[in-house]
């Protein structure tokens, strides 16, 4: 048989005794540079099947140590912007939360929730802009976000843009939308007799789905420049 006739054999399988633990193995999978991906993870998945032999417990606890100091040394590398993403929306989210907190002044705070308000403004805005173009963006648009993947083409990017901003811009119309029944129901409550007790609250409950409207446009708006972003550097990539 000559040379060029032989092919190795197949490796064999995992058995699922082996296998190390799944959230781990798909968050080095994330975090680690893809031309690494495959050398780490096989050493790391022959030292736990060595290691399970012995105790298999013991091995699950040195796989997660491996891979928290693994996600530690690359995360900066390859998801360093996603992280600086991450944090200026919770930053926001913290922001608006501290604020709410101290505009309650030792009142109750629960008056900025309102769960059907919510949904009011929510609810449509993701599916008119999942019905402008289609589930399979929505889905995009959510893994590009998250971190968890990168397009190839321009009118990808465009596509993901296109759903945040009438997404954004739908949740601020319905945002008005609510606050306009809000006061039509208002001004149909309030008479002589409660006016002056009853117009505060009544007012705050119709103003609640403007302000979730906004808050979703400023989080459409920054998920749309950070895609812009993205699209640019796939496009000097592609020039280069």
């Amino acid at each position: 048989m000559s040379k060029m006739d032989f092919t190795p054999p197949p490796s064999a399988p995992i058995s699922p005794d082996d296998m190390p633990p799944v959230l781990c193995q798909l968050l080095l999978e994330w975090v680690l540079p893809h031309h690494l991906q495959e050398p780490i993870l096989g050493d790391l998945q022959q030292e736990f099947s060595e290691r399970r032999r012995q105790h298999a417990a013991q091995a699950r606890w040195w796989y997660r140590r491996q891979t928290c100091a693994t996600c530690w040394h690359f995360i900066q590398q390859t998801q360093g912007e996603w992280l600086m993403f991450l944090l200026s929306v919770v930053f926001f989210i913290g922001v608006s939360v501290w604020v709410m907190l101290l505009s309650a002044q030792g009142h109750d705070s629960s008056m900025f929730v309102d769960l059907p308000s919510l949904a009011l403004v929510m609810v449509p805005a993701v599916l008119f802009a999942t019905g402008s173009c289609s589930q399979q963006i929505f889905k995009q648009t959510m893994a590009i976000l998250l971190g968890s993947r990168r397009l190839r083409q321009a009118h990808e990017y465009q596509q993901c843009q296109h759903w945040l901003n009438v997404c954004g811009q739908s949740a601020l119309l319905m945002g008005i939308f609510g606050t306009l029944i809000g006061l039509i129901a208002v001004a149909n409550q309030i008479n002589a007799e409660n006016f002056a007790y009853a117009i505060g609250p009544s007012l705050g409950v119709a103003l609640i789905t403007l302000l979730y409207g906004y808050a979703v446009k400023v989080l459409c708006y920054v998920g749309a420049q950070r895609i812009d972003y993205l699209a640019a550097q796939a496009q000097q990539q592609d020039d280069m």
